[in-house]
């Protein structure tokens, strides 16, 4: 959960988002809406995801800050 609202834009990659219980299919071209404090969960697809993720503010990007950079070899 996080204390903003947030949005994300799948470029490539699938997979079944739920956000406050409702599933959803999304893949390339799908934006997704979570408003704050709404309870996520994603399951990836067979295939990596590539996403634009928007937070309303800097605090929840902060989880990610000690997330290892993925680079395309």
């Amino acid at each position: 959960r996080d204390a903003t609202e947030e949005y994300i834009h799948l470029l490539s990659g699938s997979g079944i988002i739920q956000v406050d219980g409702q599933a959803h299919e999304i893949g390339p071209g799908h934006t997704v809406y979570m408003p704050a404090n709404a309870e996520v969960s994603f399951q990836g697809g067979d295939e990596p995801l590539v996403a634009i993720q928007v937070f309303a503010g800097p605090a929840p990007a902060a989880k990610y800050d000690g997330w290892a950079a993925v680079t395309a070899d």
